[in-house]
Parts: structure tokens; sequence; C-alpha cells
């Protein structure tokens, strides 16, 4: 009788172990960058005119401008944007690049999860 609660008390620790470390892995690892990458993707992509606005002003002086411009975008809790700088670019054309820092500037991103975030984002120009 005494071996019967001991071998019962075994199989329901066991089980309830298993699902909850897959359960929490799933959880927590899309959520290390804070911001959802499709989710920013989509919303970057809805502000695409913007940085073609800067692009097409920069090809005005310069009708074979192209490059691709990686902007470093610091993203509040908020979602708003508190930073943005050039990480690097093949464009060298500082007016353009700054237009595209100022757009960006102004935008406000999905929440990130679990506070502010650093994102890189390429633009290909071209």
């Amino acid at each position: 009788a005494m071996a019967a609660p001991a071998a019962s008390a075994v199989p329901p620790a066991a089980p309830k172990s298993k699902p909850s470390s897959p359960v929490t892995a799933a959880a927590h690892t899309p959520m290390q960058t804070g911001l959802d990458p499709a989710k920013t993707q989509a919303f970057v992509r809805g502000h695409l005119p913007e940085i073609q606005r800067c692009y097409e002003r920069g090809r005005m002086d310069d009708s074979e401008l192209k490059g691709r411009v990686t902007m470093r975008i610091s993203v509040s809790a908020s979602g708003a944007v508190s930073a943005a700088s050039v990480e690097t670019s093949s464009l060298r054309n500082s007016s353009v690049e700054d237009c595209m820092v100022g757009a960006i500037l102004a935008w406000k991103f999905p929440e990130p999860v679990g506070g502010p975030a650093i994102i890189s984002y390429p633009f290909n120009l071209r």
C-alpha cells in the first residue's frame, strides 16, 4: 500500500514539466528582439512611400543614385521611434539619408514586447 501513493505521485509531475518547457521556450524565443519581425516588415512597407519620396528627391540631382541604406532604429516601449541613424550606406547621399532619418523619426511602430527595442532595417533604393 505504501508503494502505490509514491508511484502515482511521479506520473502527474512528469507530464506537467514536459509541456511547460516547450511552451515557455516557444513564448520566449520570438520575443527577444522586442518587435515582431512580420509586423515590423508590414509596418515599414506601409511607410515606404515616405522613404521613396526622399529617394526621388535625391534622384533629381543624381539620376544614377542607388544603393542600400541600413537604418538603426530605436523604438521606445510605446512604439514611438526615439532615435534613428544610418548604420551603413552604399548610397553616399547625406541629404537622402537625412530625409530618411527624419521620416523614420515620425513613425510609431507596433509596441515592442518587453520594453524598448533597437532594430537594423535595410532599405534597397533603386
